[in-house]
């Protein structure tokens, strides 16, 4: 259901990496090290959809993605030499070498749509929006050692720090289209008949979200968890009308619901469901966006919240219309993608990665040669 999200967010956040981090070098010159490896112009175009450009550049960095993704989640395709299998049966229809690239043509399919939808409906970011996502760059950046250091982690990555700007850019639109499928007016606005189509969602249900801390094993365990609750109680008082932000942040943090992961938003909750009865009479008491106070089950301490019932199904609504329109898309090919090899670009790839993390290591081991002082001169 959160397909589309997940993978937005993973790709637009590659430079977290920080592990991965380059040594200190100068600032790299010249074509990222995709379009080196493969011979692509990397501001040629690769491919448009529905009129947007698509890339080489571009491309070949979902391109690398995919087949990492597929060689860390399926292991069974891939080779004693770390290739992929490219001619094993991925599903009835097709090899791993057709889902490697329908898989990239889905995920550019997939932000371009988005910033189409961006532009089509009237959303953009704000001011304080780019500048907080400009913010959150240059203090990633200082994390890798300063703007040489990360700009030369982007172009071992395949990017640019426009391109990455601009896929955190994407990231942020579509949350905001997301948004927009919850506003009353809006075009994306799911509507009742609409509403009332997914499974569980009734006219009398609420979706309630919850923090949880379970009882200990004692009084003692139990008074500390008590206690733990006022004081998010506390906080939540003290947030206003951010008080439903806060309780998301809190509960992603501390709750101890084994089911949060999956139910990020809450539960659905009728007269008939089957929770425990202190927490589902608390639950249909509460109006929208309002909680509640301590309530103790068997289970331990809750603090509920309702949210509005269409945050249940907005993941899965945008999903959906996104999916149609990428399936509907009009996509024109540039020469180079009908001519990439992609097997030969996944060699080439993996013999510059294994000989850079040699010479990375050669001279982090000449360094630390250098700062001991056993290599001096006489």
């Amino acid at each position: 259901m959160k397909r589309i999200a997940a993978l937005l967010l993973a790709l637009c956040l590659t430079f977290t990496l920080a592990a991965c981090a380059p040594q200190e070098e100068e600032t790299v010159k010249g074509a990222d090290v995709l379009s080196q490896v493969s011979g692509l112009d990397a501001d040629a175009v690769m491919l448009t959809v529905d009129g947007r450009e698509v890339t080489n550049q571009m491309y070949l960095y979902w391109l690398t993605y995919t087949m990492e993704s597929l060689s860390s989640s399926m292991p069974s395709w891939v080779d004693d030499a770390g290739l992929l299998k490219w001619d094993e049966a991925a599903s009835e229809d097709m090899t791993v070498e057709e889902l490697v690239r329908q898989e990239t043509l889905n995920t550019a399919k997939m932000y371009m749509v988005v910033e189409n939808w961006a532009e089509k409906y009237g959303i953009a970011l704000t001011e304080d929006e780019t500048a907080i996502i400009d913010q959150d760059l240059d203090s990633y950046a200082q994390q890798l050692g300063g703007q040489e250091m990360y700009e030369a982690y982007l172009w071992d990555q395949g990017l640019t720090a426009d391109l990455n700007r601009r896929l955190s850019h994407t990231f942020y639109l579509y949350s905001k289209l997301h948004d927009a499928t919850l506003e009353p007016g809006s075009p994306l606005y799911i509507e009742d008949e609409v509403l009332y189509q997914y499974d569980g969602v009734t006219p009398d249900a609420v979706l309630a979200d919850h923090i949880l801390l379970t009882k200990g094993d004692d009084a003692a365990a139990n008074a500390e968890a008590y206690a733990a609750m006022e004081q998010i109680l506390e906080m939540l008082d003290q947030s206003g009308d951010s008080a439903p932000s806060v309780f998301s942040y809190i509960a992603d943090q501390v709750s101890q619901d084994p089911g949060r992961a999956y139910n990020p938003y809450g539960y659905l909750v009728t007269e008939d469901a089957e929770f425990l009865p202190e927490f589902k009479e608390a639950a249909l008491a509460l109006e929208e966006n309002a909680y509640s106070g301590i309530v103790e089950t068997d289970a331990g301490y809750h603090i509920i919240l309702r949210r509005p019932i269409r945050q249940y199904v907005a993941d899965q609504y945008l999903s959906e219309l996104i999916t149609v329109a990428m399936d509907n898309a009009e996509v024109t090919y540039g020469e180079a993608y009908d001519t990439l090899d992609v097997r030969q670009f996944q060699i080439d790839y993996q013999t510059y990665t294994a000989l850079h993390s040699a010479v990375d290591a050669l001279t982090g081991a000449q360094e630390e040669t250098d700062g001991d002082g056993s290599d001096t001169q006489a």
